[in-house]
């Protein structure tokens, strides 16, 4: 009797723990990826790294760019001024000059000296002249440097996303 229970007792533990009986329903434990599911799961996931890079590069890009508008136009803002103090200087310069004109013709006895100071005002003079045509020079070089970066970005981003775009499709 002890051995029919036994027995008994080992029949029902092998069809409880046999799960592959077909008269046993159970559900199954794990399901197997097909290559079609992998694939997409797969190019998912590069269009979405794909955009949170761009996203990422547009970002960036864009910081960049504000801090060298920035940049840029606290230099026009120096020219700007700097060419402001020149033309009063100049202004300031060429009121010296008539004034020593003058003050030549009523003291001819300080000629000599006056004309060796109104050669050092011309000198100097002409020397701030060249200074205003290169401060225009400058000016105008900043300005073409701002308007160089006004297209950057658009170019940039291009490059950026053919170059990424041409990276995926390597990998492909």
């Amino acid at each position: 009797m002890k051995a029919k229970v036994v027995g008994l007792l080992f029949m029902v533990i092998f069809f409880f723990s046999c799960s592959s009986l077909t008269f046993i329903p159970t559900p199954p434990t794990m399901t197997i990826a097909t290559t079609d599911y992998v694939d997409k799961a797969v190019t998912q996931q590069v269009y979405k790294s794909r955009e949170v890079t761009i996203e990422e590069a547009k970002k960036a890009a864009e910081e960049i760019l504000e801090k060298e508008r920035k940049k840029i136009d606290s230099l026009a803002q120096i020219v700007e001024e700097q060419k402001r103090l020149l033309e009063v200087t100049s202004q300031r310069l060429k009121e010296f000059a008539l004034f020593s004109e003058q003050l030549k013709i009523t003291d001819t006895k300080l000629e000599k000296n006056i004309s060796q100071t109104m050669d050092s005002l011309k000198s100097v003079l002409t020397k701030i002249e060249n200074l205003k045509n290169k401060n225009s020079e400058i000016l105008q070089k900043v300005n073409e440097l701002k308007a160089s970066y006004d297209e950057i970005p658009k170019q940039t981003l291009k490059e950026l996303i053919d170059a990424i775009n041409s990276y995926y499709e390597e990998q492909k």
